[in-house]
């Protein structure tokens, strides 16, 4: 059983095939990608594919799936929850030893390792569910590492990648021949990148390096698809004439394409903490094959360093090194070739199946009882579904409460704007009538000149209609007088 992608699991099923019935059984996720890795699609071995999908839908996907998968022997490529979880599960339904492979440390693969956030729990490839795997690997019959560096850290038995010796045979395969139907030049001297080109492989760097060597034969050659168009044109404006680059190719021609290469570059970054722990695959297709590899120096690597397998290099000294080894190439070619013994006794699929049958036989014979904390754990994790969906159910509701109220809010605030501005208008207006009425007052002919209608209806405007008051009194009970200023008391018993 694998995580998605299947490259190791693969290729430690088609080295088990000579002896045993071999099945793949994987996971694809939307967010990792929703096929199976394009090289194995065709492939020999039949690979199962489920969708991935969240907790807790996935956890009771897999209650229901184990049962139905019956087997002699769980092998489960990498610590990581999908495949791990159906493992264990698949091991306490049918009682059969589990062996889990381990070909990275999969913590470094997460840049933040401070913080957990609840939404991840309903991701089972997140990085809380690698934790917790991480504490089950003890839980495990056997346990299966890619190199030494691995072995100090979980223990185990050491299964490098391997490739079948029957293919990988620098003998069945014309360079010359393989070279005119890719359309490359026999005078080229080609540094071959085999598989996806990221960002972090360092292509960059190399590509660099070819630049500085200025012969205009060097070619650095990527074999597999770019996922990332804006790498491919970065690539290409940083030198285009040094670059051949071709779409992805089966997994059957990896020996036939590796030979066309003069050399292989693995510039893995000495300070990253996934190159402490990872033997890259490219580094065995290129030993196999008699390809001369020159790789910054790792801990995974020090072995085939040591045996003079490998070539160490610098960023400092990366482009002189390749200037070198290609002026050389048919020098260093032969030296790679007499080292073939190497790759034979342990590195080739005889070599690792041999060691995984004494693995396998052992487990079965003595089967490790899974400790009863572990099915604790998985219900464990039942509650903290359910908790999760409580909380995740609450938290909706809160924000839903939340966005009413300020939408409320909003409209109370645009609702007194309103009013602010309709108060505003009302006292401009109040304003304006007083200032007219004070003109009226203050006229000493007033009467005599404005209607009484209209006194009547400013008298309404400024006192409002349910104090409505008489003209009489709102100019007071002073004596009136005429235009020509004289007295006249017969006012004083005007009626209104």
């Amino acid at each position: 059983m694998a995580h998605n992608p299947l490259g190791r699991a693969y290729l430690l099923a088609e080295a088990l095939s000579s002896h045993y019935n071999v099945k793949i059984i994987g996971f694809t996720f939307e967010q990792l990608g929703s096929q199976i890795w394009e090289p194995l699609r065709e492939g020999p071995i039949p690979v199962i594919s489920y969708h991935g999908d969240n907790y807790p839908d996935f956890d009771r996907f897999l209650q229901t799936l184990a049962p139905t998968i019956e087997s002699d022997i769980i092998l489960v490529c990498k610590p990581r929850m999908p495949s791990l979880q159906l493992g264990l599960l698949m091991k306490k339904f049918w009682n059969r030893p589990l062996i889990l492979d381990i070909d990275d440390y999969e913590q470094a693969f997460f840049n933040d390792r401070a913080k957990y956030q609840v939404k991840d729990l309903k991701k089972p490839y997140s990085r809380i569910w690698t934790d917790m795997a991480e504490t089950l690997i003890p839980c495990a019959d056997h346990i299966l590492v890619s190199n030494h560096t691995l072995q100090e850290k979980y223990g185990g038995t050491v299964i490098p990648h391997a490739r079948n010796e029957q293919i990988f045979n620098p003998d069945l395969y014309s360079g010359t021949e393989r070279r005119k139907e890719l359309g490359i030049s026999e005078d080229d001297k080609i540094i071959l990148f085999l598989g996806s080109p990221r960002r972090h492989k360092g292509l960059f760097e190399l590509l660099k390096a070819i630049k500085a060597c200025g012969d205009a034969r060097y070619k650095l050659c990527i074999m597999g698809a770019f996922n990332d168009k804006d790498l491919e044109e970065e690539l290409y404006s940083l030198g285009e004439e040094h670059l051949l680059t071709f779409s992805n190719q089966p997994f059957e021609n990896a020996a036939k394409n590796m030979s066309i290469a003069d050399l292989v570059c693995l510039l893995q970054d000495p300070d990253d903490e996934i190159s402490n722990y990872q033997l890259p695959a490219k580094a065995v297709d290129a030993i196999a094959m008699g390809v001369p590899v020159l790789a910054f120096r790792v801990p995974p690597l020090e072995p085939l360093i040591s045996q003079g397998i490998i070539i160490p290099t610098t960023r400092e000294n990366l482009a002189s090194d390749i200037d070198r080894l290609l002026k050389n190439s048919a020098e260093f070619k032969a030296k790679q070739l007499a080292g073939r013994e190497v790759f034979l006794n342990e590195y080739s699929y005889s070599a690792i199946s041999q060691k995984m049958d004494r693995v396998i036989k052992a487990s079965m014979q003595n089967p490790v009882e899974t400790p009863e904390n572990v099915f604790a754990f998985f219900d464990l994790t039942k509650r903290v579904f359910e908790e999760y969906l409580r909380t995740d159910d609450l938290s909706t509701r809160f924000k839903k409460k939340k966005q009413e109220y300020e939408d409320k809010l909003q409209k109370k605030e645009a609702n007194v704007e309103t009013l602010k501005a309709s108060l505003n208008n009302s006292r401009k207006e109040n304003d304006r009538l007083m200032r007219i009425l004070a003109e009226i007052q203050n006229s000493s002919s007033w009467k005599l000149t404005i209607p009484l209608r209209l006194a009547s209806y400013y008298s309404s405007r400024l006192l409002g209609k349910k104090n409505r008051y008489s003209l009489k009194q709102i100019i007071g009970k002073k004596p009136l007088y005429p235009l020509n200023g004289s007295t006249n008391r017969q006012h004083d018993n005007d009626k209104d």
